[in-house]
């Protein structure tokens, strides 16, 4: 969805990586699908929000800049729980900490 709008904006100069979701599942608890079988819990979502999206964000913008041929600022929003997590959001936490090691 990003890649295509670069050409209709002109040259960046700063970016600004704020995607977030939240999480709501109990990682720790046992669920299980129709035929008894235990279920993977349900994190890539979060994953591809918190941490994916970022990662291209910031490729693109770096490619972009190349061609345009002049610096930009990227900035990447992450969370005070990167730093000090709680269980209840492990896997966001975990994300946002990846998040700010990527530029």
């Amino acid at each position: 969805m990003l890649r295509p709008k670069f050409p209709e904006i002109g040259d960046v100069h700063l970016a600004f990586a704020n995607a977030g979701i939240s999480e709501h599942n109990d990682y720790i608890r046992d669920e299980f699908g129709d035929v008894g079988l235990q279920l993977e819990p349900e994190y890539r979502h979060l994953l591809n929000v918190n941490l994916c999206a970022v990662v291209s964000f910031v490729k693109l913008n770096c490619s972009a800049v190349r061609h345009q041929g002049t610096g930009v600022s990227i900035v990447i929003t992450t969370s005070a729980t990167a730093y000090a997590p709680e269980r209840s959001l492990s896997v966001y936490a975990g994300a946002k900490l990846a998040a700010s090691r990527v530029a």
